[in-house]
């Protein structure tokens, strides 16, 4: 329960704190919206400080001046007791005097004056040290400053050089030694005790003074405290309210022969009730000091992020133009290099946001690990910014130091249990060639990393004028390219897969094509890249899985039925609705499961070899076949081959097309068929245009061929008519080139 001086100094508190976060936090958002200059902000925002401290001053002036009136009351009774004891005193010296110029004491009554003497000047002692003690505890201070304060004014008190003080635990169940001056005690500063145990724990139990003429024979001390050399002993509740919230000891070295009184007890009761004065007096001063101090870490977080990107600790963008005005000043010749790391999104779907940010950090430490000569910022994400001066001092190139940071980019990065491997590309504008104006310059140098990004890995580029023209083009491509779903601009080719014994077309592979309004057909490999970079191919995927799946549908009702296979992308097959996505598809069209197949690279398991095999499972489970595409050409290796739960191999292309004419090529899709046979799983030979590459399959027992010695891929009505055998291949193929 907490006691009323408690809840007075929690109510205080509690005001005060909810009065200062919402100062803080409507001044913050107003300052944040109208203030759009970072130095602004950070010149009112020292201001704002300013304020909230001066408003902190008058509230601890306003309570320190309260505590200190009523003190000043209880000091003039004290005063006035003190005046008193000291008239008392001249009086009784006079009245010894006469007495002793009578001589008519006997040597008996000569003894009792000595000892009421004696009395009588150890309470005036006692009383001008209790006065000097008062007058510190009213004394702004911390708790800690407190508790060795009271331990110092209790001895000064009572002559000992051994005070000590527990404070007692919310639940009054433990006390806590908070101070010491010296003996023993000293040495055990820190230690808990529990209610009843030693001298302080009795009196927290029993609630009032308890004196030990001799603790260290006493048989109820603290067990493990050394207590040799103590003689006698007092404790003194310290009440807050109406509870104990301490316990003020004291103790006499058996060789100082001295014992504690009642008078000394009673003075000490006094100093007790001093003590409890002061305890809140000192919460709130801890309070106020903490608000202080949170105030002041606020200010220096916002005086930090302010230059500062908060995940890399890098420079962040307002750091780049402050240094982009001072270099304009020095007349010197600069470039603005623009950093993209490539694939940086991987670790994030991979790995998580965070390893993400440790990657950024490790990345961020490298490029300040290049040298001294230049200047690194963060502009956020797995963007960096370099500006590199072009002076004598400086002997490398801006090629030479574009090397320098890709080569950063290229070594492998460890982060939380993954081995990443990233690339980085780099756009370079030149000062004052490309521009005259921060923002101008970075424009410029994101283009030619644009430029950089489509020409290969791991490359930068320099601008040119012409570069703004061609990612004009680009970004005109790409406004269509997110119109055409919407337009229905994109359209399903099929291309069969033929049973190499048979002759039969047992399945076909579904192709996108995309019918421009001006441009005309195009084909997937000028279109997809960019899907892929922007995200679109989730939802084109999506799109040609369903169209897939209502053909399936539409074929099973006829009463001919064919399975057909689909392209998943890495970002459609780690993408987190997959599943989902495809029985959706499945109950929205009725297709059966069986006739679908579901088309992966190498490449794509590399991601997370773990999640792939389980999400495949899930695939296998809902009946749905899986195919690897472009055997041959990754990186994955017969161990991995082996867990994978596939159906079918697919040969990539550029084996086939070399296979008449190298015998290496030869030999590995022979070897690539007997590898597929033996784990029992289909194989198919892509890309096959000769009779020649024909007969060399069949040698090899493989399983299906695709390619253009049947058919290219045509549009559906063309396939439909494939498949019946109406019309033969060749006048198809003429058809859709015209």
């Amino acid at each position: 329960m907490l006691t009323s001086s408690n809840r007075k100094s929690f109510q205080i508190t509690f005001l005060y704190v909810i009065f200062v976060s919402l100062w803080k936090f409507f001044s913050d958002s107003l300052l944040i919206f109208m203030v759009e200059d970072a130095k602004g902000l950070l010149e009112i925002s020292v201001f704002k400080s300013w304020i909230s401290i001066a408003f902190t001053g008058i509230i601890l002036y306003y309570l320190v001046q309260r505590h200190i009136v009523k003190y000043e009351i209880k000091n003039k009774e004290l005063g006035k007791t003190n005046c008193e004891l000291a008239a008392a005193y001249e009086k009784l010296s006079a009245l010894e005097e006469e007495l002793r110029q009578q001589l008519t004491f006997s040597e008996k009554n000569q003894e009792l004056l000595q000892e009421h003497k004696e009395l009588l000047v150890t309470k005036n002692t006692y009383l001008n040290a209790l006065f000097g003690t008062t007058l510190m505890l009213v004394k702004r201070m911390n708790m800690a400053t407190l508790f060795q304060t009271i331990v110092e004014g209790a001895a000064g008190l009572a002559d000992s050089i051994d005070a000590f003080i527990f404070w007692v635990d919310p639940a009054g169940k433990y006390l806590e030694m908070k101070a010491a001056t010296g003996g023993p005690h000293k040495e055990h500063i820190g230690i808990v005790i529990k209610l009843g145990e030693g001298l302080a724990g009795k009196v927290l139990q029993q609630g009032h003074s308890i004196i030990i003429d001799n603790y260290g024979s006493w048989s109820m001390k603290v067990a493990g405290v050394d207590s040799s050399g103590v003689g006698a002993m007092v404790c003194v509740p310290i009440y807050g309210e109406s509870q104990i919230v301490g316990v003020l000891g004291l103790a006499y070295s058996t060789d100082s022969g001295k014992t504690f009184t009642k008078e000394k007890l009673t003075i000490l009761e006094q100093f007790a009730n001093v003590v409890s004065l002061s305890i809140d007096n000192a919460r709130l001063y801890d309070s106020l000091q903490l608000e202080i101090q949170k105030q002041k870490k606020h200010q220096e977080r916002i005086s930090y992020l302010a230059y500062h990107e908060p995940i890399t600790g890098l420079h962040n963008r307002n750091f780049i133009k402050e240094t982009f005005r001072n270099l304009q000043l020095s007349n010197n010749k600069f470039a603005v290099l623009l950093l993209d790391l490539d694939g940086f999104k991987i670790v994030n779907d991979i790995a998580g946001h965070d390893a993400g940010d440790n990657l950024l950090q490790i990345m961020g430490q490298r490029l300040k690990d290049i040298g001294k000569n230049f200047h690194i910022a963060s502009m956020g994400m797995d963007k960096f910014i370099i500006i590199y001066q072009l002076t004598d001092e400086n002997d490398k190139s801006i090629e030479e130091m574009a090397e320098m940071v890709l080569c950063t980019c290229s070594e492998a990065f460890q982060v939380d249990g993954y081995d990443f491997s990233l690339t980085g590309s780099v756009g370079i504008a030149v000062y004052p060639d490309d521009g005259h104006d921060i923002g101008i310059l970075m424009k410029h140098a994101d283009i030619a990393m644009a430029c950089a990004k489509e020409k290969k890995e791991n490359s930068y580029h320099l601008y040119t004028q012409e570069l703004s023209r061609k990612i004009l083009s680009r970004l005109n491509f790409e406004r269509d390219l997110r119109d055409a779903l919407e337009r229905d601009e994109f359209i399903l080719y099929y291309q069969p897969r033929v049973n190499i014994k048979t002759g039969q077309t047992q399945s076909l592979e579904a192709l996108v094509r995309w019918q421009h309004p001006e441009r005309g057909l195009i084909f997937p490999d000028e279109f997809i890249p960019l899907a892929e970079e922007t995200g679109l191919i989730v939802p084109l995927g999506t799109w040609a899985l369903e169209i897939a799946c209502q053909q399936i549908k539409t074929w099973q009702e006829v009463g001919r039925p064919m399975t057909i296979s689909v392209n998943l992308s890495a970002k459609q097959f780690y993408h987190g609705n997959l599943l989902e996505t495809i029985r959706s598809i499945l109950e929205k069209t009725g297709a059966s499961p069986q006739l679908l197949e579901l088309e992966i690279t190498e490449t794509l398991c590399l991601y997370d070899i773990t999640a792939a095999i389980e999400t495949m499972k899930e695939l296998g489970k809902m009946q749905i076949r899986i195919a690897m595409d472009d055997f041959g050409t990754g990186q994955s290796s017969l161990v991995n081959l082996r867990r994978l739960p596939i159906d079918t191999l697919k040969i990539d292309k550029s084996f086939i097309q070399e296979a008449e004419l190298s015998p290496e090529s030869a030999s590995i899709v022979k070897t690539i068929v007997i590898l597929g046979q033996t784990m029992h799983l289909n194989v198919t030979a892509e890309g096959v245009e000769t009779e020649g590459q024909l007969d060399l399959l069949q040698q090899y027992g493989c399983d299906e061929v695709q390619g253009y010695l049947f058919s290219k891929p045509v549009p559906l009505k063309n396939i439909e008519a494939y498949l019946e055998k109406k019309i033969n291949v060749e006048i198809i193929d003429h058809q859709h080139e015209n």
